[in-house]
């Protein structure tokens, strides 16, 4: 996982916990009507008000989270150098404002309820004095949010920014100077990437397996089917391969396990292995609805068999695939790539895109070549729906 994603799932991470607390808070103050909380007795009682306490907490969550969704924004425009979108300019610079105000909210916070404890002041007062920092505070926040929302709204989507940027665009039609083969080229790859770019889409299915507790049962959730589309794909016309590995459940390990524990209560032990010739075998390539677009689309069940006990619960799938167009780019030019477009897909979080990310066991699975733009395989030939 690249640093920009590992930096989205930390701040929507931190902003649920936020959420979550503030419910927490709301409930005991509103629900249970609790004002203070006090520990220790006599001399060494210490009394803290909930709701500066509480409003610390938040405020630094709150804050770090900002503080991480930032440094994603930094990197997304440092990504894109020269074609870079005001929008997203705005929005890093509100986020910066939120992660200031945040960053107010758990200092005031922080700083009454330490005057609480220490007695330098009553609950009231501090209640009283945070209540009043916070008036600003809470307006700014709320303006901010205004803004972050607008900005959101309005960004550029992919295409919209290519078009704006690319070294055609009206914004760049009064630099003269000769464009290089190279930039060319780089700018013909990323807009087939965005009008070419395989989409992948799964169904998960909940079901049960034997297990040694006491309900002899276990339900777990696996992928039941997948399905890759191919915008612009024709049959003869388009070269596709594909690789994937998934983690079954190993029968053979899970059965000697039973056999020497049959109580056991452990997970079944998965393995991760080729699981594409599998999914090929029960999968059926369809044209797209013209409602979705316009190519083919290649649809699987992971279907139990002598050599698939189970469906897997995550899979990884890497993709080559280009049209004739793309062909003009040479002949190691891929959607993506040279390395074509691998994708991650978990039960639990969907699919997910790979940028960069090494993906040493896909690497070393089986590729499938479906197509070479003058030979296709029977799996990539269209059947029709009614």
């Amino acid at each position: 996982m690249d640093k920009q994603r590992i930096n989205d799932t930390i701040s929507a991470t931190l902003y649920a916990g936020a959420a979550l607390t503030a419910v927490v808070d709301m409930q005991i103050r509103k629900g249970l009507g609790v004002k203070e909380f006090v520990t220790g007795k006599g001399p060494m009682a210490f009394t803290t008000p909930v709701l500066t306490l509480f409003g610390g907490v938040i405020g630094g969550l709150s804050a770090t989270a900002a503080g991480m969704e930032f440094l994603s924004l930094k990197q997304q425009l440092e990504s894109t150098q020269n074609s870079i979108d005001p929008w997203l300019e705005m929005r890093h610079a509100v986020v910066g404002g939120q992660m200031a105000a945040f960053g107010a909210q758990a200092l005031l916070g922080m700083t009454y309820t330490a005057r609480a404890i220490f007695g330098i002041m009553t609950v009231d007062a501090a209640i009283a004095g945070y209540s009043l920092c916070m008036g600003p505070v809470t307006i700014l926040i709320a303006g901010l949010g205004v803004l972050y929302l607008i900005a959101w709204f309005f960004q550029q989507k992919p295409l919209q920014a290519f078009l704006a940027n690319c070294c055609w665009s009206k914004r760049r039609a009064r630099d003269l100077g000769l464009i290089s083969p190279e930039a060319q080229q780089r700018e013909f790859a990323q807009l087939y990437r965005i009008l070419y770019a395989p989409k992948v889409s799964v169904e998960v299915l909940n079901t049960t397996v034997y297990s040694g507790d006491a309900s002899g049962i276990r339900n777990i959730s696996v992928i039941k089917r997948l399905a890759l589309d191919l915008p612009g794909a024709e049959p003869h016309s388009t070269y596709l391969a594909l690789a994937m590995i998934g983690d079954p459940i190993d029968r053979d390990t899970w059965h000697e396990q039973l056999k020497r524990n049959p109580y056991s209560t452990a997970k079944p032990p998965r393995s991760w292995s080729d699981v594409g010739m599998y999914w090929l075998e029960n999968s059926q390539c369809t044209w797209i609805p013209h409602q979705e677009g316009q190519g083919l689309r290649l649809c699987g069940d992971f279907s139990m068999s002598s050599g698939l006990s189970l469906p897997p619960a995550n899979a990884s799938l890497r993709v080559y695939y280009r049209t004739p167009l793309i062909a003009l780019l040479g002949d190691g030019a891929f959607v993506g790539g040279e390395r074509g477009v691998a994708f991650t897909i978990t039960q639990d979080d969907g699919v997910i895109t790979l940028r960069d990310d090494p993906t040493p066991d896909l690497d070393r699975a089986r590729h499938y070549l479906l197509s070479d733009q003058q030979q296709c395989s029977s799996y990539l030939q269209p059947t029709w729906q009614k």
